[in-house]
């Protein structure tokens, strides 16, 4: 399950249900149709691919996503290099990596954990349903449900 947040509500906005095998990087084109504004795109170090890049520079976003742990300087994204250079100016290590989290705002991608946390505890991570149309039905009941309840609490 691929999901999109939003920052200021924790609402789910969007979702995508795939097979295991599909790369995460595939799912951001859908997602980002599904939402109707976004300013910043976080997403994890997962996401830091070109294709990603291109889809959320289409939709007129920022991606804020930490280079990989061998990122080089490309010369691709000036954001992405940014990155990689401020990383290794805090010490190149998990500390370092943790405090550009906070520094630039990143750290609030952890909203999507707890999105997640949410709806296992509530759910489980279990689908009931037998064909995929139907799962993603009843995914995306789960996500409405949970949201309404976030609403009421």
């Amino acid at each position: 399950m691929h999901i999109a947040v939003d920052e200021a509500s924790q609402e789910i906005v969007a979702s995508n249900l795939t097979d295991p095998l599909i790369a995460d990087a595939t799912m951001v084109e859908s997602l980002l149709e599904a939402t109707t504004s976004v300013k910043v795109f976080k997403a994890d170090g997962a996401y830091d691919r070109r294709c990603v890049r291109r889809a959320v520079q289409t939709k007129g976003a920022s991606l804020l996503t930490p280079p990989q742990k061998n990122a080089r300087i490309r010369g691709i994204g000036q954001q992405r290099d940014s990155a990689v250079l401020s990383i290794r100016g805090l010490g190149g290590d998990l500390c370092a990596r943790s405090l550009w989290g906070r520094l630039t705002g990143y750290s609030y991608r952890a909203l999507v954990e707890t999105a997640f946390s949410r709806y296992k505890k509530l759910f489980s991570c279990r689908l009931f349903s037998q064909t995929y149309e139907r799962q993603v039905v009843e995914n995306r009941l789960k996500w409405v449900m949970l949201n309404k309840m976030r609403m009421i609490a």
